[in-house]
């Protein structure tokens, strides 16, 4: 699986534009002037994504080909990219060097003598650089006679005792190439990517600094980029500009219209690889209506054409198994021509949940009303929003607004124009994605209050989120939030469908999804003024999620009370009939405030529910084990300190749990005596906790000598 490709062609079978043709009568140009010594520079004139480097390719091809005749000369071709260099200076010596090494690979006797001289040239110039830059020499044109032996010994070259200028050297390279019978074709592209300094670098050599007998010179670039690029060093307009480059330009040669019928076999091919790639050749229906829909105007050149294939292609490889392609590809080409109409579409709040449709006057208004976004508008863009979102007039009478077959269709072809399938487009992902239109039947049924209706469509998202439990619990969080809705009737809602929350997933805190709930409801009511049904709420929840509800009330001191107390009646009821110690769940950090709230409350129940549930060493144990510092980070319990073994004498009966220890364990009360020290390890194990229980109390009661 891959994009497609917008690298220039490099065979002649690829040319879908049919450039061949045109590009074997430059060969032949160059082919009949090659008995001509007079420098040539051809231009290759052509926008942006046009096809220049291809046209460049085919007729590098066609030279390949060319047999040569009798007296002609022979050729000898060499590449310069001048967008891989980052100084002017670079750009030219660069040149130099590598034509003077392309010559020396030839068996060519008299082009190896060219390639030394060319060496000697690309040398000389870099010491006439070196010497302006030294102050050697005021300037470093085409005439200077002064003497750089020194430095041109210290490049590699001995030119002592001899007078050396450019125009000597260019005479010799001149010559060499006269001897040599052949013609040299230097091929420069990008010219049009580089800024006015270095294109100006790149003219300067083709006219001045290599405008050698015997060269031929093929540059590919935008005329109106380059034109207005330079302009304001020959000139003042773009005229100007253009005026210059017909100077250095001897044959310009304009890249030929593309025919539309090559543009819609070229479209095409490329709508066959992307779908083959994807692997969606069953989908013909919505391929053929890409198709049909494609016009020639769409698309000013090629390379437009590969953008949207490869923006669609990665959006269809995302989502393109829950929309349908025709739109996403006409939605993706807005994406990519018209970046700002697509942005306004993309944030369209489709929230009238009684529309069926939504039409490019949903979108934009009404064509001549007031505040209409009709003039954003631009070129092609509004042809494909009318295909996209087409207003009612545009549908036969078969199939009016109404209609609900023809609601039905869209619906089922998941169309960018149905309410349920819009956000789809742009969200590039839909597995784990929450439906805006799913959230907003969910509003209206707490509205309504349909508690059935409710938790089938809230049960609907949670299976669209799949394994993302968060995104669901946003959905709530959100609701929970929403100012204006029917609160209570939610609350209660929730409170009595909480296991629609999986209580095994924790947030990123350790905390459930469930207690979360609880706890944010806790804060809203808190803020809000109205706490008539506090208590009628909270008995709903479990003793744990009704500590965590508690918790969270700051403001209301009263109603916190009376939880509080309501913490107590519910342990009451639930653990006087257990027959497990809710305190064996040491892992509970609730069990402490449940101790607190039932002593104060109900102390004596409490007191003889901690003896009758102490009747043995591993409940004791256990008991203990809730009072030292628990670590979630590390899940790990510390040390029984001072602190914890003070709080644990206000809830507890300690003398009575210490007698119960000498009765099991009378070995382990003689074995802390004064020598015992506390741990100096992070954690600490149950027996530990119990033994500092131990000291702590012989340091209470003065037991240790």
């Amino acid at each position: 699986m891959s994009f497609i490709s917008s690298s220039p062609i490099s065979k002649s079978e690829e040319d879908i534009f049919n450039f061949k043709h045109y590009a074997k009568k430059i060969q032949k140009i160059i082919q009949n002037s090659s008995d001509n010594p007079e420098p040539l520079t051809i231009g290759v004139f052509g926008k942006w994504g046009e096809g220049k480097t291809s046209f460049l390719n085919l007729v590098e091809k066609q030279i390949d080909v060319w047999k040569k005749e009798k007296e002609q000369n022979g050729i000898l071709k060499y590449h310069f990219n001048p967008w891989r260099y980052s100084t002017e200076e670079e750009m030219l010596f660069d040149f130099f060097d590598g034509l003077s090494k392309m010559m020396f690979v030839e068996k060519n006797s008299v082009l190896q003598k060219v390639g030394k001289q060319l060496v000697k040239y690309s040398r000389y110039t870099k010491a006439v650089k070196l010497s302006a830059s030294v102050g050697l020499s005021p300037s470093n044109k085409v005439g200077a006679t002064f003497d750089v032996s020194e430095i041109m010994k210290a490049l590699g070259e001995d030119f002592v005792g001899k007078e050396i200028t450019l125009e000597v050297l260019i005479d010799k390279i001149n010559e060499a190439l006269k001897k040599s019978n052949y013609n040299i074709i230097v091929f420069i592209d990008d010219i049009d990517r580089l800024d006015k300094n270095e294109i100006y670098t790149i003219l300067k050599l083709i006219k001045l600094n290599a405008n050698f007998n015997n060269f031929v010179y093929i540059v590919a670039l935008d005329k109106d980029h380059v034109a207005k690029a330079i302009s304001k060093r020959y000139g003042d307009s773009i005229g100007d500009g253009e005026a210059f480059l017909e100077k250095i330009i001897n044959i310009p040669i304009h890249l030929p219209k593309i025919e539309k019928e090559d543009f819609k076999f070229f479209f095409d091919a490329k709508l066959k690889e992307v779908i083959d790639n994807l692997s969606f050749s069953n989908r013909k229906e919505e391929i053929n209506e890409i198709r049909d829909e494609f016009r020639f105007h769409y698309f000013k050149r090629g390379r437009e054409v590969i953008r949207v294939f490869n923006s669609f292609f990665v959006s269809a490889f995302a989502i393109g198994e829950e929309v349908n392609l025709r739109d996403l590809f006409w939605i993706e080409y807005l994406k990519v021509n018209y970046n700002v109409i697509f942005n306004y579409i993309k944030n369209y709040d489709f929230s009238n949940l009684e529309k069926k449709l939504i039409t490019i006057n949903d979108l934009f208004g009404e064509p001549d009303g007031i505040g209409n976004k009709y003039k954003i508008l631009k070129g092609s863009s509004r042809d494909i929003v009318n295909l996209l979102y087409p207003h009612y007039h545009r549908i036969t009478k078969e199939r009016l607004r109404n209609d609900q077959v023809y609601i039905k269709s869209i619906d089922e072809k998941l169309r960018i124009n149905s309410p349920n399938h819009f956000e789809k487009y742009f969200s590039y992902h839909t597995v784990g994605k929450v439906s805006e239109f799913k959230k907003k039947l969910v509003y209206k049924n707490i509205t309504d209050e349909k508690a059935l209706k409710l938790k089938e469509n809230l049960l609907s998202i949670k299976t669209d989120v799949s394994n993302k439990v968060h995104r669901f619990y946003d959905v709530l969080e959100s609701l929970i939030k929403e100012e204006g809705l029917s609160n209570e009737f939610f609350y209660n809602f929730l409170f009595s469908n909480l296991d629609i929350l999986p209580e095994s997933e924790k947030d990123v805190f350790g905390l459930t999804y469930q207690s979360r709930i609880v706890e944010l409801i806790a804060i809203e009511i808190d803020k809000s003024k109205n706490q008539n049904d506090t208590l009628n709420l909270a008995s709903k929840l479990e003793i744990e999620d009704l500590c965590h509800f508690t918790r969270k009330f700051k403001e209301h001191k009263d109603i916190r009370n009376k939880l509080n107390e309501l913490i107590s009646k519910k342990a009451k009821k639930k653990y006087l009939k257990s027959l497990a110690p809710f305190f064996h769940n040491t892992l509970n950090v609730f069990n402490k405030a449940v101790m607190k709230y039932w002593k104060e409350y109900d102390e004596e129940s409490f007191n003889q529910y901690i003896d009758d549930k102490t009747n043995n060493f591993e409940s004791i144990v256990k008991l203990v084990r809730n009072f030292p510092d628990f670590y979630s980070s590390h899940n790990s319990f510390n040390n029984l300190n001072k602190g914890n073994y003070d709080y644990m004498k206000t809830l507890i009966k300690v003398d009575a749990i210490y007698k119960k220890i000498e009765q099991f364990k009378p070995d382990l009360i003689k074995l802390i005596d004064s020598t015992y020290t506390l741990s100096s390890k992070d954690e600490s194990s149950e027996l530990e906790n119990l033994e500092q229980f131990i000291f702590f109390y012989k340091i209470d009661k003065k037991l240790l000598n």
